[in-house]
């Protein structure tokens, strides 16, 4: 019974506490409530309100619709009428100014015709004696063009002749450099002539067939020798293999023109070992160990070395220097070079030379001022004393005989001056210390 009252008390005060606590809840429940009534009150207040000022609002703007489509009306209106007003405005001025600006260019064209109708026959008329003028000189010129063409025909047909004669020269020129005297002949005169152009002379810088004996006792004759400083020469023989390269400028035949070329690569290289054998450099006091072998054409050089790429370094290798005029005239060029140093050598000895007894005459004639001085010195000196001498001995005794009436009408002088001026000593020491030096 006990327990059993224990568990109905139990859950009697568990029911009690629920109910406690739904009781507690509802007035929760109820404050939240009212709560949001309050302020779902507050809220639609608010809401009205809003609603009253949109729809003044919409009021408000519906009728500045109105009064915008109204003023916009006024406008288009306003707008309309300046525009017919502006036009009928500017028909009309435009219409005056037109009718105006008509008079106006009525009467200045009208002026101005008669201006430009004077103006104009002023103009007109030195145009029309220059037209006259001109066609005079055209019908002049056409004459003198007449007359120069015929003069020109005349000289195209003598230019036409000269070229004929100049063919035929040439043709006779290359007849003649096949004989081997009138050929080595125009060698020679090629190397003359480059002699004129490096400025030198015969017989002073250069020998022409000079006489030079061989191993085996024959003569041999060098064609040139240039004469270089210090006893030095160089000797040059002028070879013209030029027959195997005339034959190829006359070929037709592309092959015929190779053979003759070819030829001639082999006529050059046999030149360059003749003039190799007779060593000149052997033979010729002062030579450098080469001869230049000249060749008057570069062309001539040219084709042999396009058939024989080594055939100058061939003939190097054998003491002798295949060269063309442009070469040669290098060469020239650098002797006369050494021969004026060589000549501003010697002038510079002449001019130490010179230096040397001039330093002598020079020390010798101060030798002679510096005696003279010391002389001059000495007899400043001793006529000081004699001066001192006659004013102290002579001048008082002199002056007694004035004294007794014994004296003669001349003057005497009351005293007389000492030199006080002495003879300047040189001051060239050092003049004399280089010429004893030297």
């Amino acid at each position: 019974m006990t327990t059993a009252f224990i568990i109905t008390a139990i859950i009697a005060l568990g029911a009690l506490g629920a109910a406690l606590w739904f009781y507690k809840d509802r007035q929760a429940i109820a404050r939240d409530r009212d709560q949001l009534e309050q302020a779902n009150e507050s809220h639609l207040a608010k809401l009205d309100a809003q609603q009253s000022e949109l729809a003044e609002l919409k009021t408000q703007l519906t009728v500045a619709t109105e009064k915008q489509a109204a003023i916009r009306e006024q406008f288009e209106a306003a707008q309309q009428q300046a525009r017919e007003t502006f036009e009928s405005l500017a028909n009309k001025t435009l219409r005056q100014t037109v009718d105006d600006f008509h008079k106006q260019a009525e009467k200045l064209f009208k002026a101005e015709q008669e201006k430009s109708t004077t103006a104009l026959d002023s103009m007109i008329k030195p145009v029309r004696e220059t037209l006259t003028e001109y066609q005079k000189k055209l019908l002049e010129a056409e004459q003198l063009r007449a007359k120069a063409y015929g003069s020109l025909s005349e000289q195209a047909k003598h230019i036409a002749d000269s070229h004929k004669d100049l063919r035929d020269e040439t043709a006779k020129l290359v007849r003649a450099l096949r004989r081997p005297e009138v050929r080595g002949r125009w060698g020679e005169l090629q190397m003359k002539r480059l002699f004129e152009l490096a400025g030198m002379t015969e017989h002073v810088d250069f020998e022409e067939q000079t006489t030079v004996e061989g191993e085996d006792g024959s003569t041999l004759r060098p064609d040139f020798t240039i004469r270089l400083p210090n006893d030095r020469v160089i000797v040059i023989d002028v070879k013209t293999p030029i027959d195997a390269y005339l034959d190829a400028t006359d070929a037709v035949d592309e092959s015929q023109r190779e053979h003759h070329l070819e030829r001639h690569a082999r006529q050059v290289r046999q030149k360059a070992d003749q003039l190799a054998s007779k060593a000149y450099w052997d033979k010729c006091d002062g030579s450098p160990e080469f001869v230049v072998m000249f060749m008057p054409g570069e062309s001539m050089l040219y084709a042999a070395v396009q058939r024989d790429a080594d055939l100058i370094e061939r003939a190097m290798q054998k003491q002798v220097i295949i060269a063309t005029p442009t070469v040669v005239m290098a060469l020239l060029k650098t002797v006369a070079m050494g021969w004026r140093e060589k000549s501003l050598e010697e002038n510079a000895k002449q001019i130490a030379a010179l230096g040397r007894e001039l330093h002598e005459r020079l020390a010798t004639v101060l030798e002679h001022v510096d005696k003279l001085g010391a002389r001059l010195g000495s007899a400043v000196k001793q006529y000081n004393q004699l001066v001192g001498s006659v004013d102290a001995r002579l001048v008082p005794t002199a002056t007694k005989f004035k004294e007794l009436k014994a004296d003669s009408p001349k003057a005497l002088p009351e005293s007389l001056e000492p030199i006080v001026q002495v003879p300047r000593e040189i001051q060239s020491a050092p003049v004399r210390e280089v010429e004893t030096d030297a």
